[in-house]
């Protein structure tokens, strides 16, 4: 849906070229031809969105903002963490600054890592945010 599309590309305008040692950015789940070309990475995308009516031209959604940097695998979860707290950080600064405003709610959910288990080629860190938004 464009709600979703909008909200991930303002979390991307926001984070975009501010991550240091972030060469590619991703909205949506990325997928990898050449791994060592295209990371590290970022991939901002939306799990869970669910919709609640307020009126009639009017729906709050909530959902799973996440927040993913891959890299090779090579490199481990204290690599990773450096990142996902570079990530949390520009969100504060942002709240602070008004810079979420597109958004009706906000909050850390949860951090998790992953291994590509197919090739064993990159591993990941996700941190997650619980997340409200107008749609009119």
């Amino acid at each position: 849906m464009l709600i979703h599309t909008q909200v991930r590309q303002q979390v991307l305008a926001l984070l975009n070229g501010k991550i240091e040692g972030i060469a590619h950015y991703h909205s949506g789940m990325p997928s990898f031809v050449d791994v060592d070309s295209e990371t590290p990475a970022l991939a901002v995308f939306i799990e869970e969105a669910t919709c609640e009516p307020i009126s009639v031209c009017e729906e709050e959604w909530t959902a799973t903002l996440n927040v993913a940097v891959y890299l090779k695998s090579f490199l481990r979860e204290d690599d990773l963490d450096a990142y996902l707290e570079q990530v949390d950080s520009l969100f504060k600064q942002a709240q602070e600054a008004d810079g979420l405003d597109f958004l009706s709610g906000f909050q850390l959910s949860g951090v998790s890592y992953q291994l590509d288990t197919q090739q064993n080629s990159w591993v990941s860190g996700v941190i997650s945010y619980s997340i409200s938004y107008l749609r009119e």
